[in-house]
């Protein structure tokens, strides 16, 4: 970024993604399914959309143009009603585009509640820090850099560990053991002071990596393993939309959390650090409810 702007950052994903497409092309199988009378649910679908957007949008714009504003109440109520909508259309669809019914599969709706929770809390983390780093520590974009490597270096290492301790032992104690070192690590950054090293924000942030690296495997290979073969895409796009909606409102939340008690503190320089604190000790307790529906999911798994 320092070198070369931040378009750069959108750029170098350009070869990424076309060496991935090409060897997705020659590498992946198609898969023979039965289901070759199958038509999208337009309806379900379409209603799906229009409540996820706006959904997406007020957790977007709410804290710009004000969580009160008819407008963004207006989207609230938009994606309450079409979500309605939609649940009223696939409980009487003969091929929805998302069987409500899986849902009741207690391991498959609580391993998407804790992805969902876990995202919020991680990107609370990923909002904040650089604000922190930069504003209060005065690290360059750079040194910025290569503290954050911590948790993707740390996950890229404890990631295929865990999935592969996960598939033989057959437990799904890593992620919830997992997700409680992460709400640990979020409450220690809480406490990160303008005194605070560069080993020691990297080493906090690092935990960061080891916990979601002890969470994610087991918990993806518990939402791929509850429903069937032919119904595997189902299961990722489920998965997919927990990830994007629990980043959104992990922003939002995170946001709306540290503009009020950064007013709070006094609206100057020295709100900061009190305004951050208390945003990752909210982020700390969302993380912590992850902890909580990852167990049952682990009891149900016992059981």
């Amino acid at each position: 970024i320092q070198r070369v702007g931040w378009q750069s950052i959108f750029y170098i994903n350009l070869p990424v993604g076309i060496i991935g497409t090409v060897m997705a092309l020659k590498i992946l199988q198609k898969d023979e399914t039965n289901n070759k009378d199958q038509t999208f649910d337009i309806p379900g679908g379409l209603t799906l959309f229009i409540s996820l957007i706006s959904l997406l949008l007020a957790l977007s714009e709410g804290q710009e143009k004000g969580w009160g504003s008819d407008f963004i109440i207006s989207l609230f109520i938009s994606s309450i009603v079409f979500f309605i909508i939609f649940v009223r259309i696939e409980t009487t669809a003969k091929q929805p585009v998302l069987d409500i019914g899986h849902f009741k599969n207690r391991q498959f709706a609580a391993a998407n509640i804790s992805a969902l929770i876990s995202f919020m809390a991680m990107f609370s983390v990923i909002l904040l820090m650089p604000f922190y780093l930069q504003d209060e520590l005065g690290y360059s974009t750079e040194k910025m850099g290569f503290v954050f490597m911590a948790v993707p270096l740390v996950m890229s290492v404890v990631s295929p560990l865990s999935g592969w301790l996960s598939d033989r032992t057959n437990s799904y104690f890593l992620s919830s053991l997992g997700i409680g070192i992460a709400a640990l690590s979020i409450l220690s950054m809480a406490y990160l002071t303008l005194d605070s090293s560069f080993t020691d924000v990297a080493l906090r942030l690092s935990f960061l990596g080891l916990g979601m690296g002890l969470f994610q495997p087991p918990n993806n290979s518990m939402i791929m393993g509850s429903l069937p073969k032919e119904q595997l895409g189902i299961a990722s796009g489920v998965m997919g939309t927990m990830r994007n909606m629990g980043m959104v409102i992990g922003v939002a939340v995170s946001g709306a959390v540290f503009s009020n008690r950064f007013v709070f503190y006094g609206n100057n320089e020295s709100s900061f650090l009190p305004a951050f604190r208390d945003a990752y000790i909210v982020s700390a307790i969302i993380c912590g409810i992850a902890v909580l529906v990852s167990l049952v999911r682990s009891k149900s798994k016992i059981g």
